[in-house]
């Protein structure tokens, strides 16, 4: 009996051993996703960056060193491409055909950021098949309008003229953007004078895509407009509803339901100016996202979490030089029936 007490004893020790060290294990990975929160609270991209570069482990994917494209030293980007996609299929001349570019451009209200710290768009999105280049842009008073928009144009003409350099087809270019660098890539693709001052053609953005981007936030009521925007006489120039054309590249708009930085309204009201032009878009409003959520289910540990990845990729894929849709797909129309009531505010 003394021994079969000692037996049971032991297994409810073992058990209560098993019990604390779970505990322990689920204690430090909630505090350890609470300080990503707060890292990426607090420092932003610099924290989701470095922590998504940890959780990839081994990646194929590679960045370029810096690379400027001006004087000014924001003026640079990073190239990042996927050495392993031509291990992606039998098809020897599909892994060796250029592959379409997306141009992502960074936000941080025209004030600060660093395109560094987005190589977390490119290990997510260049192993499917796209070579991804991250660029900057001048910031604060040396970026105010139009300068942001300059820096975009001269970004596109290097990627023009050089990308094939670095296997992707400069037929092929997709402008991108979370929040700013939204802007930046709605407005230099609907207003020809940026494209043209670089000795581009309109034609050389195949589509674009905004994240969370402001696109119809007059009158100026955020720092970051303030600063930006403010100097110009006309502010009416500096809206992208305002350009909304029917020969605009094809548009994808997403945004969350949650944002309160800029509000699912600038995404609505520029695709409702699109349509009414004859213009294709299609928009998807994700439900619970907020305003640094949508660009964090970008990177690891969120990506994945939704369809954010798919749905660009397929845009780009869609709208490429050789297979540009002539409207949206039906699901992209149906998307928009969940688009966010129009909001007081219009940011």
């Amino acid at each position: 009996m003394a021994v079969v007490m000692v037996t049971q004893r032991g297994a409810m020790s073992i058990k209560r051993m098993v019990i604390w060290i779970i505990g322990v294990i689920i204690g430090l990975a909630l505090l350890t996703g609470l300080a990503i929160l707060i890292g990426v609270q607090t420092n932003g991209a610099g924290t989701l960056n470095r922590v998504d570069r940890v959780l990839n482990g081994f990646t194929s994917v590679s960045a370029s060193e810096p690379i400027s494209f001006g004087d000014h030293p924001q003026q640079r980007l990073f190239v990042l491409s996927d050495s392993g996609q031509a291990d992606t299929g039998n098809d020897a001349k599909a892994s060796t055909k250029p592959l379409p570019v997306i141009i992502f451009i960074h936000g941080g209200s025209w004030y600060h950021g660093d395109p560094e710290y987005y190589g977390f768009v490119g290990r997510t999105l260049a192993p499917k098949r796209h070579v991804v280049v991250n660029a900057g842009y001048r910031l604060g008073d040396d970026g105010k309008y139009p300068a942001m928009l300059q820096d975009a144009a001269s970004a596109v003409k290097w990627v023009h003229d050089n990308i094939a350099d670095y296997g992707g087809d400069p037929e092929q270019i997709v402008l991108a953007g979370h929040s700013a660098g939204a802007y930046n890539a709605v407005m230099v693709a609907l207003e020809p004078r940026w494209l043209e001052r670089a000795d581009l053609s309109e034609q050389t953005i195949k589509g674009v895509i905004g994240l969370a981007g402001p696109y119809d936030f007059l009158p100026f009521t955020s720092d970051g407009a303030k600063r930006a925007f403010g100097d110009e006489e006309d502010p009416s120039i500096t809206q992208p509803v305002n350009f909304a054309r029917s020969d605009a590249p094809p548009m994808l708009l997403m945004t969350g339901d949650a944002d309160t930085t800029v509000r699912p309204r600038n995404t609505q009201a520029l695709a409702e100016a699109l349509r009414e032009q004859g213009g294709r878009v299609a928009t998807h409003v994700y439900p619970e996202v907020s305003h640094a959520r949508i660009i964090m289910n970008l990177a690891k540990p969120w990506a994945g979490s939704n369809d954010l990845a798919d749905r660009i990729s397929t845009f780009v894929s869609e709208n490429s030089a050789t297979n540009n849709a002539e409207s949206p797909s039906e699901e992209a129309a149906e998307n928009d029936s969940a688009s966010a009531p129009v909001q007081a505010e219009s940011r």
